[in-house]
């Protein structure tokens, strides 16, 4: 045998002994076992039922912590609308589904999920049935029943459908991941409502407006002062002189005190408050959109539905509109240089912390323009409440656009925490989800309004 295969040999028998340990501290030693340890555990064979689970853990509320920085939350959705609906209302389902798709901005990652399953005909049919109580409605029972029946069979085709919606954003903590994902999912359901429309598709808008963002009190209940009182009805702004339009194909019943209630054949009744100037009489037959009167000079106009004499909430019911993405705004100087500035970034998406045109927080939308919009000023990044802290508070009624509009309680956190920059007329640019303009007298920006603010300088 040569030399060199006898040294080949003592080699490969070299490498393949076990390494001595002798030589090693106990420090080494017992850091290499832990490491030896280590690598049999990560191997990515999972060893208990928990590593088994492809989330880290989920949170009462929701939240699903997937990985140290990565957070989800998950909403299911249902509509057999789009089927069933007439081509006009198609084309707009669809437009609405599109502009839906573009909300998500490169923070939020975003998974559809469709679950199809047979469906037990007879199973499916008990489950949607509404037991009769002899008391005087079960006529509105069978006839409910009825139309679900129908929806059934012209739209599932035999099919149990359920859809969900999963949308994640990365973050340091999950006291940082709840607040951006809570109001992610508000901005969701309300713009799947808007695609789905729900039961809209049966009745128009009292007005050709986008009034979603105008609500001013819902249905339900409303504070008085200390109070709170019943509210059957809903109270919208709507300029003064704006036309109203018949919501449905039916006959103007009554007339009186500003209100015009319209009913029709299937027992649907509605009632538009604070009207003038009525361009029909009571008897006449009116169809859907047609003109019937003109807001009046209080600019608010009140809504009431009910079937059968049974109170409905208009909102699920009559067409609202959609968001708003611009307005008219009356401002010169400073004002208007920041309005301008501020109106380039509409439609960023929000970044918590953000302060640059690839992304904003709210604060951090406002130093930004507050800072390049030409006029003049620097002061830094600042956060909600160091802003209420730099300007002059002033009244609601001294309020003009370029003014900050400050909120508090949108998230835990002391004195404001929210600041937009006010447009005048009841709305405010400010950075939601992504930048855009909303009108500040709904019932939650009422709800967590603080003050208003004048810039030093302004």
């Amino acid at each position: 045998m040569s030399i060199d295969k006898k040294k080949s040999r003592k080699a490969k028998a070299a490498s393949s002994a076990p390494v001595s340990t002798k030589k090693l501290s106990r420090k080494q030693q017992k850091e290499l076992k832990a490491a030896v340890k280590k690598a049999k555990r990560d191997d990515g064979v999972p060893r208990t039922a928990q590593q088994s689970i492809p989330f880290q853990r989920m949170f009462p509320d929701g939240i699903c912590r997937v990985t140290d920085r990565y957070y989800t939350k998950t909403i299911q959705f249902q509509d057999i609308n789009y089927q069933l609906a007439q081509q006009e209302d198609k084309t707009a389902i669809f437009e609405e589904w599109c502009s839906f798709l573009n909300f998500f901005d490169s923070s939020i990652h975003f998974e559809l999920s469709f679950m199809n399953m047979s469906t037990d005909a007879d199973a499916f049919e008990k489950s949607i049935r509404i037991p009769y109580q002899n008391d005087g409605f079960d006529d509105v029972r069978a006839e409910y029943g009825m139309m679900l029946r129908q929806q059934l069979q012209k739209g599932n085709n035999g099919l149990t459908k359920t859809k969900y919606l999963t949308f994640g954003i990365e973050a340091d903590s999950m006291k940082q991941a709840k607040p951006r994902l809570d109001h992610i999912e508000v901005d969701l359901m309300n713009d799947i409502y808007q695609i789905t429309k729900g039961n809209r598709v049966m009745f128009g808008s009292p007005v050709d407006l986008n009034w979603h963002n105008s609500i001013l009190y819902g249905y339900g209940y409303r504070c008085s002062g200390d109070m709170v009182i019943e509210n059957s009805q809903m109270e919208v702004l709507v300029p003064s002189g704006t036309p109203v339009l018949s919501v449905m194909d039916g006959q103007v019943v009554r007339i009186a005190s500003g209100v015009i209630t319209l009913k029709n054949e299937k027992g649907y009744t509605v009632k538009i408050g604070g009207c003038t100037n009525f361009a029909v009489p009571v008897g006449t037959e009116v169809t859907k959109g047609q003109p019937i009167a003109q807001i009046g000079s209080a600019g608010k106009m009140t809504l009431s539905f009910s079937y059968r004499n049974n109170s409905f909430n208009p909102y699920f019911y009559l067409n609202v509109g959609s968001i708003l993405d611009s307005v008219e705004v009356e401002a010169t100087g400073k004002a208007a240089q920041l309005i301008a500035k501020a109106e380039q970034y509409l439609g960023t998406p929000y970044v918590w912390g953000g302060y640059s045109p690839s992304g904003f927080d709210c604060s951090g939308f406002v130093s930004y323009v507050v800072n390049n919009c030409g006029a003049g000023f620097s002061f830094g990044r600042l956060t909600a409440e160091s802003w209420r802290r730099q300007c002059s508070i002033i009244s609601a009624s001294q309020a003009r656009p370029g003014d900050l509009i400050f909120f508090q309680g949108t998230y835990n956190t002391s004195g404001a925490s929210h600041v937009g920059i006010y447009l005048g007329d009841g709305k405010m640019v400010h950075c939601g989800n992504p930048v855009k303009i909303s009108c500040i007298n709904t019932a939650y920006w009422q709800q967590h309004f603080y003050c208003y603010g004048r810039i030093p300088g302004m």
